[in-house]
């Protein structure tokens, strides 16, 4: 006969935060606000605004009452322990943002990079050894630390006004996304010209790390950040044009501050109709392909709207110098001149299903040479410039050990990585 197993009891900080967990009953009674049951409602509130959930939809996700969960976002109602992970799940954030705020500390980021439960184990490993290496360089005093320009603090000030202001209506959320993308192009005084290389724009003004790696085919992109933190890394196994789609949705998360400190995104996700997503897509959208870089271009060109909704030879050229120009995708380049009335956005859905970017790259090669390599899936690995100039130098000073350095290069510890160290100075020991 088996033993009845012994109730589970939440653990005695859970207990001191939430109070002793109680069964639900059909009239729960109302309990005393408390400051903190006050602020864990204010920000099951705001994560829910943010993700673009009605309260009514997000009560449904949970099987709570509708009037519980008013309760709970105004701190008339404690969250359980039990319900704690649940309300972290549907709202995309985690249990310490919930308790706590913005997380802190890369070494908490990294743990919680390394226990999530996701089939994008490569990605994750990724982040996890970028996080890892970032870790052990602050330790060993070795890390260049990550300085945001003084242009960025206008862009982030714009980004703070634009991230209290939740989109409410899909045509909102574009209006936002171009709003943040025309500010940044302003304040950092890019004009309208096309943006050569994205991840070294975002290192030297954004604080921000940015990798690329040939991760998990499933996931185009992942932001992971945290208050003096951040790591953007791209798929390297999607085309060029994709990969900068990517970074520059990923750059919108973080600018705007989103409250998750994990964010994971496959090609379906970036151009989701959740209203946040559909903002951080039009910021990416119109920073990398500006109005009237692309009238300019067309202009020159000598192209109508009529010639790229007929898709003749002249539109098809068009279109794909415009991609290779800017280094954008075929999606991105077909709603962009949606966007700007050169399309209707029905237009730009056939064009989308009936043309393919290799083909109209193809057709610009004249014009621009390596058109046709942007519909190219490189599988090229970049290493953030800040870790690997640090790792580097903390590496021939005996900081760190090679094995932290190979695995920051994503390659072997031998004796052509100890070469490339130490050249011919046998006499450095191996360092800890």
């Amino acid at each position: 006969m088996m033993k009845d197993r012994p109730e589970i009891q939440p653990t005695p900080d859970l207990l001191a935060m939430f109070g002793p967990h109680r069964a639900s009953t059909a009239e729960e009674p109302s309990e005393p606000q408390t400051p903190r049951a006050l602020e864990i409602g204010r920000r099951v509130r705001s994560a829910r605004q943010r993700a673009g959930f009605k309260a009514a939809d997000l009560a449904n996700n949970l099987g709570l009452e509708r009037d519980k969960l008013s309760k709970i976002e105004h701190g008339k109602r404690r969250i359980t322990p039990l319900e704690l992970p649940r309300f972290a799940a549907a709202l995309g954030v985690s249990t310490q943002y919930l308790l706590e705020g913005a997380p802190t500390g890369g070494l908490a980021l990294a743990f919680r990079v390394a226990h999530s439960k996701t089939q994008a184990a490569g990605a994750r490993q990724r982040v996890e050894s970028l996080l890892d290496t970032e870790a052990r360089l602050s330790r060993a005093g070795s890390l260049a630390p990550a300085v945001s320009t003084p242009e960025a603090a206008g862009v982030l000030a714009v980004a703070a006004s634009i991230a209290n202001r939740t989109p409410r209506t899909r045509l909102e959320a574009q209006r936002q996304g171009q709003e943040l993308a025309g500010e940044t192009r302003r304040l950092l005084d890019l004009g309208s010209a096309e943006i050569v290389d994205l991840a070294g724009l975002i290192e030297q003004h954004f604080a921000a790390d940015v990798a690329l790696s040939p991760v998990d085919e499933e996931i185009s992109g992942v932001c992971a950040h945290a208050p003096g933190q951040a790591l953007l890394l791209a798929n390297s196994r999607c085309t060029t044009g994709h990969v900068r789609f990517t970074l520059g949705h990923e750059l919108a998360h973080h600018l705007l501050r989103d409250p998750r400190e994990l964010i994971e995104e496959n090609s379906e996700d970036l151009y989701s109709s959740n209203y946040l997503e559909r903002r951080a897509s039009a910021f990416a959208a119109h920073l990398l392909l500006p109005e009237r870089g692309v009238r300019s271009t067309l202009s020159w060109l000598e192209v109508t709207g009529e010639d790229l909704h007929e898709a003749t030879p002249a539109g098809r050229r068009a279109l794909g110098y415009v991609m290779a120009k800017f280094g954008v995708s075929l999606p991105c380049a077909l709603y962009q001149l949606a966007a700007f009335k050169l399309l209707t956005f029905e237009q730009a859905d056939t064009l989308k299903n009936g043309l393919r970017a290799c083909e109209v790259l193809r057709t610009a090669s004249q014009l621009f040479p390596s058109a046709s390599s942007l519909a190219v899936a490189t599988g090229e690995t970049r290493i953030p410039t800040r870790l690997l100039d640090s790792a580097w130098s903390a590496a021939r000073a005996g900081k760190i050990g090679l094995s932290t350095l190979s695995r920051l290069l994503d390659r072997e510890d031998d004796n052509d990585l100890f070469e490339e160290v130490f050249g011919s100075d046998t006499s450095v020991a191996d360092a800890p």
